[in-house]
């Protein structure tokens, strides 16, 4: 099969959630495919970049994407275009234009548009069906951050969730086949060709540990830029960190991921917590913590930091809101808690108990091994290509009759 996969942004370095999904899709749809990678970026990437891509893709398209000519964009279209802003963002006639030109120098058998942002790139850019993955609802993912924010900023939001909402379910219905991460994504989207394919996990690069941690050690990784973290780990300190330094003196926290915001790193300061910032690998600091968090309370799609540490062997508090896409048992794989006494309760739990955090680490490995590699996750997205070229010789057929 011939793929032309295009991406809003270059799939390695791996920094943010859609760049983790493209780097793996691509790199095993390689095994057995041919990918032509169109990729916009704000930046030109490095050498080490393209070279780790190019052992998978037989074509790379890079299309400069400048801030400056986007924020413009933004501003010159967005009280006046239905489209989302962040698909404004995006819009770019030099990408549509490399899209355009692939399709007309080669045969493809499928176009794969990385999330809504290049949707007007693919669609009509040539006589191939288009697959759309959504990754998470991004419509889903506003509705529940404008309830953590201010009046001023939740006016905002509600523009924008009405554009995406809509987009969303145009995308959908133009697109011969679309996938999401979770279920929840799939309802908030809707339409009769949306398949689930939640994210793998790296379990090579992220090996289970089994020996020695650093005594009363938490965790919570991710982009600290993020609104939906930055919520998590400020209101963890505020509403939890107090009384579980209180009953575990030696606790220490660590919050560890690139870009952190202003109020993530002002937590630097407080007692036992410490913000490294950008680091070249998680999976060190997994395999030294105790236990990991994630107290979050906003977003959609699959939380892969609990994945992340799922694999690396590290015993997992999280919400209930967190876990509820990605199918693990509570006190099984995870410990789950919605309010900051139930969440520090599980944290204590763990902390006092050796074997269970054995158990639940030993649990959660077996779970990401069987149910989340991401060979399982390719060979559920060569389904929906297969589906969507089906579907597309069925509309043409009907069309020329």
């Amino acid at each position: 099969m011939r793929i032309c996969f295009v991406a809003s942004r270059f799939p390695f370095p791996i920094t943010k959630g859609d760049t983790l999904r493209a780097y793996h899709q691509i790199r095993e749809l390689s095994r057995k495919h041919t990918v032509h990678l169109i990729a916009a970026a704000e930046t030109e990437p490095s050498a080490d970049a393209l070279a780790e891509m190019r052992q998978f893709c037989g074509q790379i398209d890079v299309v400069k994407i400048g801030r400056t000519r986007s924020y413009a964009t933004v501003a010159a279209l967005g009280l006046g275009s239905r489209l989302p802003l962040q698909v404004l963002y995006f819009l770019s006639p030099q990408l549509r234009a490399a899209v355009e030109g692939a399709l007309a120098r080669e045969h493809y058998d499928v176009l794969q548009a990385m999330t809504i942002r290049v949707a007007p790139a693919v669609f009509g850019a040539g006589n191939v069906p288009v697959v759309v993955d959504f990754m998470d609802s991004y419509a889903a993912n506003i509705a529940t951050r404008r309830e953590l924010v201010g009046p001023v900023a939740r006016r905002l939001y509600d523009l924008e969730f009405a554009r995406v909402a809509r987009y969303e379910r145009d995308v959908a219905r133009r697109a011969a086949g679309s996938i999401v991460i979770a279920e929840l994504d799939r309802e908030a989207i809707g339409g009769p060709r949306l398949s689930v394919i939640p994210n793998g996990v790296d379990t090579t690069a992220l090996n289970f540990h089994a020996g020695e941690r650093d005594p009363a050690t938490l965790i919570f990784t991710g982009n600290m830029g993020y609104q939906p973290n930055v919520d998590a780990v400020t209101w963890f300190a505020a509403e939890c960190w107090p009384a579980l330094r209180a009953a575990h003196p030696e606790l220490h926290f660590m919050i560890v991921g690139a870009r952190p915001a202003p109020a993530v790193t002002a937590l630097g300061r407080i007692a036992g917590i410490e913000v490294t910032g950008s680091v070249e690998s998680m999976t060190p600091f997994l395999h030294r913590a105790t236990v990991a968090v994630c107290p979050i309370r906003c977003g959609s799609g699959m939380q892969n930091k609990v994945l992340e540490a799922m694999a690396a062997g590290v015993p997992i508090v999280s919400t209930a809101f967190a876990n509820r896409s990605i199918g693990t048992v509570a006190g099984r794989e995870v410990q789950v808690g919605s309010s900051p006494a139930e969440l520090v309760a599980a944290v204590s739990r763990l902390l006092a108990d050796p074997e269970l955090r054995r158990r639940q680490a030993d649990a959660a490995r077996v779970y990401v091994e069987s149910e989340l590699s991401w060979s399982k996750h390719a060979a559920a997205l060569e389904h929906a290509y297969a589906r969507a070229i089906d579907a597309s010789g069925a509309v043409a057929l009907s069309s020329a009759g």
